[in-house]
């Protein structure tokens, strides 16, 4: 065989093989972006405000003689705040108001009952601890126990306000007040209830007073 058969015989051959077509390919990729604002917004007491918001939007395309494709992307945020002021000097007055212990008046000289006997109707004296029990079925027990809890709690409270824990401060506060017996709890409401209104009464006659007498 020639040189020259040679050479087409390779052409021939290399004919038979299927030839791969590689086509240009280009990926976008994303981008992101990140901003910070500040400012400020007044806000009333156990009410709220909307803060604004902001919206953003992406759209693509791409064509090729072989394919097409699209794509669009749509979001929006806002923010809104809501605010409660608390008076932790009032609530820290409130609840230590009803910490403290009560005097309990008991029977300190034994009390005498007539004998329900038939063979005697003189009176007896009645042991001192019966007596004991007798003052205390008349007069509210004071749950020193409670009161103790209610006082450890506010002191975990003082600690968490004085190192700015704020959650841990309304949580102590929340365990103080659910420690206390609920009769305290009552009289602190009522408590804070006329003193409240002690303040609105004497605030209203300042106004009055302020305002400037016409003389006819």
């Amino acid at each position: 065989m020639s040189r020259m058969d040679t050479f087409f015989s390779f052409l021939v051959l290399l004919g038979t093989f299927p030839t791969a077509h590689a086509f240009g390919q280009v990926v976008q990729l994303p981008t992101l972006g990140t901003f910070s604002i500040s400012g400020g917004a007044l806000v009333p007491d156990s009410g709220g405000a909307y803060l604004g918001g902001h919206g953003r939007g992406n759209s693509g395309s791409a064509r090729y003689p072989a394919a097409t494709a699209s794509g669009q992307t749509r979001s929006a945020t806002g923010a809104s705040i809501h605010a409660t002021i608390i008076d932790l000097d009032e609530l820290d007055r409130m609840i230590r108001s009803q910490t403290q212990p009560k005097q309990t008046q008991l029977a300190i000289t034994p009390s005498k009952v007539q004998a329900n006997s038939l063979r005697t109707k003189a009176s007896y004296e009645v042991p001192p601890s019966y007596a004991y029990l007798m003052a205390m079925s008349h007069t509210p027990v004071d749950d020193r126990k409670a009161i103790d809890d209610a006082q450890y709690y506010l002191n975990l409270a003082d600690e968490a306000r004085r190192k700015q824990r704020w959650s841990s401060v309304e949580m102590y506060y929340t365990q103080a007040w659910k420690a206390l017996p609920e009769g305290r709890r009552d009289n602190a409401m009522k408590a804070l209830l006329e003193a409240r209104e002690a303040a609105i009464v004497a605030e209203q006659h300042k106004g009055e007073a302020s305002k400037p007498s016409s003389s006819r």
